[in-house]
């Protein structure tokens, strides 16, 4: 394996393995470092320097089940100054009953740098490290869908292995690129699971088709202020 393979490997499994504390008296308490972001109206996050906003699939006070969920949640947050580029990395899950990890990178870029070069550099460099942690991680299909968001350039991609799902949407807008992707699993909802958590599990149907709800209301709900 590549030395860059390597980095961005450790990278992504300090993202996913760090711990989330409770909330208590209305803080966010973390474990290893303080969070540098903000939650707004109890339901959004907003990024140091306020330059992009998402919804939170686990608002801290909406009802119980997300109470717990909010708890359990990994939330990690990474800013890296490259010669070419400024990455932003905001990442939440897995939770108590939701194992999804919900991730949003954005890129940008002090150079032009084609939407092709960024797809093809995701594909090469981040699916790979983010399938390694993927359980039963064997590639059984892969799907690209281009579209245009807003009027921008967009793709969408699904890795499936034997266990889970990697779907990724990319979005080329103006000198940002920015990627909002999940893992999430291909297990079915227990019969005993709350109705409330079974929208963290989407069918293949709903993955093939882009019509899983909860994926489509997070995707929809960015923000690129800055």
């Amino acid at each position: 394996m590549k030395l860059h393979n390597l980095i961005l490997l450790l990278i992504v499994s300090l993202l996913i393995f760090g711990c989330a504390k409770p909330i208590k008296d209305g803080e966010w308490k973390y474990t290893s470092k303080p969070i540098n972001g903000t939650i707004q109206n109890d339901s959004q996050y907003l990024s140091l320097g306020e330059t992009f906003r998402i919804s939170l699939p686990h608002p801290p006070t909406l009802n119980h089940l997300n109470n717990r969920e909010w708890e359990y949640a990994r939330i990690r947050e990474l800013n890296i100054d490259r010669p070419e580029s400024k990455e932003e990395f905001f990442s939440i899950g897995p939770a108590a009953l939701d194992n999804n990890i919900y991730s949003l990178t954005i890129n940008s870029y002090y150079n032009d740098i084609s939407f092709e070069q960024h797809v093809k550099k995701y594909i090469s460099d981040i699916v790979p490290t983010k399938l390694v942690l993927i359980r039963g991680n064997h590639l059984i299909n892969t799907f690209t869908k281009r579209s245009s968001y807003h009027g921008y350039p967009t793709i969408y991609l699904i890795h499936e292995s034997k266990k889970q799902y990697l779907i990724s949407r990319i979005v080329h807008s103006q000198s940002k690129i920015y990627v909002f992707d999940v893992l999430t699993s291909k297990a079915k909802p227990s019969p005993f699971m709350p109705d409330e958590a079974k929208k963290w599990m989407p069918n293949r149907e709903m993955v093939y088709d882009q019509q899983w709800p909860f994926f489509e209301h997070m995707f929809n709900s960015i923000e690129i202020l800055k």
